[in-house]
C-alpha cells in the first residue's frame, strides 16, 4: 500500500468515526429529550434543530475536514 493510500484510508477512518459519534451522541440526546419532556410543538422544533445541526455537522466534516 502507497503512502498516499494509507494517507486516504486513515482520513476515511477517522470520517467514518466521526459520523459514527456525531450520530450515536444525536440519537441518545434525542431520546433523552422525549424521555424527559412533553411531547410540545416546543419539543418537535428541537428536535428539528437538532437534526439540523447533525446535518451541517456533517457538512462542515465533509468540506473542512475533522482535527
Amino acid at each position: 500500500m502507497s503512502i498516499e493510500q494509507e494517507a486516504e484510508a486513515f482520513m476515511s477512518g477517522k470520517q467514518q468515526a466521526f459520523k459514527d459519534g456525531l450520530e450515536t451522541g444525536c440519537d441518545n440526546l434525542a431520546k433523552y429529550l422525549k424521555d424527559n419532556l412533553w411531547h410540545t410543538h416546543e419539543l418537535e422544533l428541537t428536535l428539528d434543530r437538532l437534526t439540523e445541526v447533525e446535518l451541517w455537522a456533517l457538512r462542515t466534516a465533509r468540506q473542512y475536514g475533522i482535527k
